[in-house]
């Protein structure tokens, strides 16, 4: 026989803010939110045996999580119109945030029967906790080319920092101190990219463009 049961729960909120400084500035801010809880329990109870009930083996195994966690992105984009016809100048930043936190637990019961009965156990619990912050900076400036061209020079540079702890321990004398180190690692990694780039659009007309551009791009990965 089994049983499951789960409980999951979200909540967002997106804001949006749009002010207009001038005829010739604005601001727009849309921060974004979201919480997250999930509750799991599984439990599973087995039994083999022959025809004449005479039993081979039996299973009990119980195991659940407990799962929090919450993601933040806020994007600020401020826009600069110059006198210039075609002239901008936009500005860019970018920050997200996240983390999860996670307990877990596993007890597993196996019995064997033969001329002796032979139990085999796991009895575990488990933490994991997951952070994640990415930071970005675009910067984009336009000029006109003649009356019908537009040149676009933008550079991008973001970083990601990834970070991960997972320990699990084993159950020893009524404690959960004993770590189990294949099944325990702990990592952190950043990723920064550099991308500058530069664009050409022609408007030939009927609502017609034709654009080319080229993008170049430095990435460093860093993991401890």
């Amino acid at each position: 026989t089994s049983q499951s049961n789960s409980q999951n729960f979200n909540h967002r909120v997106n804001l949006r803010f749009d002010y207009t400084i001038d005829s010739s500035n604005s601001i727009l801010i849309t921060p974004k939110l979201s919480l997250q809880t999930n509750n799991s329990k599984n439990s599973l109870d087995g039994l083999s045996q022959l025809q004449t009930e005479q039993r081979i083996n039996s299973l009990r195994n119980n195991n659940g999580a407990d799962i929090s966690g919450y993601n933040f992105d806020n994007d600020i984009l401020f826009r600069h119109k110059f006198a210039k016809r075609g002239r901008t100048l936009s500005v860019n930043l970018g920050t997200t945030l996240n983390k999860q936190d996670r307990n877990n637990y596993l007890l597993s019961v196996n019995q064997f029967y033969t001329s002796t009965t032979i139990s085999d156990s796991l009895d575990q619990n488990g933490n994991t906790i997951s952070d994640g912050t990415t930071l970005s900076a675009r910067v984009a400036y336009t000029e006109a080319v003649g009356q019908k061209g537009l040149l676009q020079i933008s550079y991008d540079g973001q970083q990601k920092l990834n970070k991960s702890d997972k320990y699990t321990y084993n159950q020893e004398q009524g404690t959960y101190t004993a770590i189990d180190t294949t099944l325990s690692n702990a990592f952190t990694n950043t990723y920064t990219t550099h991308t500058g780039g530069l664009d050409y659009t022609y408007n030939i007309g009927k609502g017609t463009n034709i654009s080319v551009g080229a993008d170049f791009q430095q990435a460093t990965l860093v993991v401890d």
